[in-house]
């Protein structure tokens, strides 16, 4: 068996007994990069390897400073957290488009003119201003190969922000009550907290006994626990998603039979509020049923 590409690989061996196909337990077996520079090849133990955090370099025409400096510590790989643009969070790990470099690290570099992403009809496709800039930093990891050191960038396709358009187009990638109906209980808990911080805000439980408005001290803490605990925790009901009321869940059935009938789309009754999930305890059943 010949592995051209480095990496951890699983195999199980496959054949055929007395015109029956059998197959034997899963393996696995790693091969090493090969890793040159300068044109030597250098072992992966004797990497010493620093991490840089992208969104914080700067421009990218100051990299190169920063090259010389890990090269001159002794350092012979750098690791880059990801260079694709951020989401809302402006968490480093947080993608908000897996195929846009980040425009920050590119403010001395022009771009061109009219050059605007319509995500309709261009959704994650390189744009001639992404390929200039992807250009770019591969200028930039040459030099710092030059300098002596290797370059490795993180890739994380599996960290979409929130506010990524892509999410727009394809909800079913996203933990929701549908493709993972587990969470609904979550889903009412958090929705309820998050009712909680409103209300507070808006001054419903500054009053006795509660006299909270805001979470300053211990004892706002306290309180605030108290809330949870014995009002808000208690009103979901949510031991209700491991129990049956047989009487009253064949007659939800049977009124529920027939408006699934009227449904073209199933999905129509999951709207995420309150209301909905409560009367949801009861039906998931019937949708599986249905």
């Amino acid at each position: 068996m010949e592995v051209s590409v480095p990496g951890t690989f699983d195999f199980r061996l496959c054949w055929v007994e007395n015109q029956e196909s059998k197959s034997g337990s899963l393996g696995h077996f790693t091969i090493q990069p090969k890793l040159v520079l300068n044109e030597i090849e250098v072992d992966v133990t004797a990497i010493t390897m620093q991490t840089i955090i992208t969104k914080c370099l700067g421009d990218i025409s100051t990299w190169p400073d920063h090259f010389k400096l890990a090269a001159d510590l002794g350092y012979n790989m750098l690791h880059f957290t990801p260079v694709q643009e951020l989401g809302e969070s402006n968490s480093a790990y947080s993608i908000y488009d897996q195929l846009m470099i980040a425009n920050s690290i590119f403010k001395s570099t022009s771009r061109p003119e009219n050059e605007k992403k319509n995500y309709q009809d261009q959704l994650f496709e390189f744009t001639p201003w992404e390929k200039q800039k992807i250009n770019e930093i591969e200028k930039v990891f040459q030099a710092a190969y030059e300098q002596g050191v290797l370059t490795l960038g993180d890739v994380v396709l599996n960290h979409t922000a929130s506010n990524s358009p892509w999410l727009e187009y394809h909800t079913e990638a996203t933990y929701n009550i549908s493709n993972t109906p587990h969470l609904k209980p979550a889903l009412e808990l958090d929705m309820a907290i998050q009712q909680l911080s409103t209300d507070i805000l808006n001054g419903k439980y500054d009053c006795s006994p509660f006299n909270l408005r805001k979470i300053a001290n211990e004892d706002d803490v306290r309180k605030l626990e108290e809330i949870l605990r014995n009002h808000i925790i208690p009103s979901l009901k949510l031991w209700e998603y491991l129990v049956i009321n047989i009487d009253a869940s064949i007659d939800e059935f049977e009124k529920f039979w027939f408006i699934q009938k009227q449904l073209d789309n199933e999905d129509s009754i999951f709207n995420y509020d309150t209301e909905k999930l409560q009367y949801m305890k009861t039906m998931e059943i019937y949708l599986r049923l249905s």
